[in-house]
């Protein structure tokens, strides 16, 4: 009997060319993947590490411990750096915030129940003394004006009630103070001390004001009462200000200069 082989129809693969298809991808799989991934392995050590897997000891080399101990001593050195200044900053600040609420002391004693002496006498100014020279730059005073001397809102040291004296923080002195009709008119070379006193029922700042020389400035021989001051307080460092104004309306405001 003749046998007749048989044609694969058309788009069908031989069944002895998928037996050595699948024997071919048997091997594959035994050989290719395993060399493979070693060569990969291998490539990536010498490329990464600059180095063989032969090669690869722990630890590090002598160029990456300069590079890490560099990195190290450079942010140090600006954290360092920049602590100096940022510190400044802050007690600055915050010394500032002190004067601003010094002066609201004063309000509040001015204005609302504070008696004068314990008792029931409520018609003296209550206020805050502010001197740029040397020997008084450092601190501050709130005094209630009772005995109007110089007249109404001048600081009279010898008679006058001393309430509080503050100190200024870390350092920090009254670099100078001015009063005028508004900012462009306050000169800091025209003044030596300022006083900022506050007298029930009105809300309104009295700004007085002494010259170099210590004298107050008078209007028809009275004390003369501004509009605007401003007392600029610096760092122990001397680098840097603030400035803290004060209107008549009662208004205080801080700013950086």
């Amino acid at each position: 009997m003749l046998l007749k082989n048989k044609i694969p129809k058309k788009g069908k693969t031989p069944s002895c060319a998928v037996g050595i298809h699948n024997d071919y991808r048997r091997q594959s799989s035994r050989i290719v993947p395993g060399r493979f991934s070693r060569r990969i392995s291998r490539f990536a050590s010498v490329l990464v590490l600059g180095h063989k897997d032969g090669d690869i000891s722990a630890g590090f080399t002598l160029v990456e411990l300069m590079v890490t101990v560099g990195i190290f001593l450079f942010m140090t050195a600006l954290v360092v750096a920049k602590y100096g200044s940022f510190n400044d900053g802050t007690l600055l600040t915050s010394m500032s915030y002190d004067v601003a609420l010094s002066l609201r002391s004063a309000q509040s004693y001015g204005l609302n129940v504070q008696g004068y002496n314990g008792t029931n006498s409520f018609n003296y100014p209550y206020g805050m003394h502010f001197n740029s020279l040397a020997d008084y730059n450092n601190q501050m005073i709130l005094f209630a004006d009772s005995s109007q001397t110089s007249g109404v809102g001048v600081y009279d040291s010898g008679s006058d009630s001393l309430i509080t004296t503050y100190t200024l923080a870390r350092g920090g002195d009254i670099k100078t103070v001015c009063a005028g009709d508004g900012p462009s008119d306050c000169k800091p070379v025209n003044f030596s001390a300022v006083d900022i006193t506050f007298k029930r029922p009105d809300p309104n700042a009295i700004i007085t004001a002494r010259n170099q020389g210590g004298q107050v400035y008078t209007n028809a021989s009275n004390p003369k009462v501004y509009a605007y001051a401003e007392i600029k307080v610096e760092n122990a460092s001397k680098n840097s200000t603030r400035t803290i104004v004060v209107r008549g309306t009662g208004e205080i405001e801080i700013k950086n200069q």
